[in-house]
């Protein structure tokens, strides 16, 4: 069993492995993104996995909190971190060499390190 600070670095690294970090998939993800908002059944896909993928994050970040007794809006944390993985892959996307992978996860860890406390390996 992987502690809870261990599972949290291992998600937010996995957002950032080259086999998902792969700006051939921007097309398709901007084509389903759109579609999304006109097609209801598509919609509704996204929401279910919008929510099983929030509800991991707010476990994980949970019990990374409160092995330090530190307490924290993990849902609302979840919320910044859902989003700033979206936008940061969206941009390397768009110019890696704006932003290289490691500056992407340095930004990930600027977030979340001073709310957890150290999550790199």
């Amino acid at each position: 069993d992987i502690a809870p600070r261990e599972a949290l670095r291992v998600f937010v690294e996995s957002n950032f492995d080259p086999g998902v970090f792969d700006r051939s998939q921007l097309k398709a993800w901007l084509a389903v993104w759109g579609e999304t908002t006109r097609n209801p059944k598509l919609a509704a896909i996204h929401k279910e996995r919008y929510v099983l993928y929030h509800a991991r994050l707010v476990q994980l970040i949970s019990a990374v909190a409160g092995e330090d007794g530190r307490q924290v809006d993990a849902d609302l944390l979840a919320t910044v971190l859902v989003s700033l993985i979206d936008g940061l892959w969206l941009e390397w996307c768009l110019d890696e060499h704006l932003l290289p992978r490691e500056r992407a996860l340095s930004a990930i860890y600027h977030v979340l390190e001073p709310q957890l406390g150290p999550l790199r390996g």
